[in-house]
């Protein structure tokens, strides 16, 4: 099996750091809107993003084989998995009232 080593050029790293630097003040931005109950929603979207950016770039999963970028893609849907799993937890408290309390 060969294996070709691909690199990213300076142009490319260049392209990634501005629309990095752009999402994050897209970030601070959303940060001053009045969203409300989306406001989270919103910088998790932001937040999602960058992170595929940053691992299609910087970590090379553009380049790399299936199986890399299948255990990436599982990881970070675990991650995804239990971020909904601690929110629906968090936000479902209030739900049941308590006697005594």
């Amino acid at each position: 099996m060969t294996h070709e080593n691909h690199h990213v050029s300076l142009r490319g790293y260049l392209i990634t750091f501005a629309v990095l630097v752009g999402l994050l003040g897209a970030a601070i931005g959303v940060a001053y809107l009045p969203l409300g109950r989306f406001h989270l929603t919103a910088t998790l979207i932001v937040a999602t993003i960058k992170a595929v950016i940053i691992m299609a770039i910087f970590m090379h999963l553009k380049f790399s084989n299936r199986l890399t970028i299948a255990f990436a893609t599982g990881a970070f849907v675990w991650l995804g998995l239990l971020i909904t799993l601690t929110l629906s937890d968090y936000l479902s408290r209030g739900w049941l009232k308590i006697p005594g309390k």
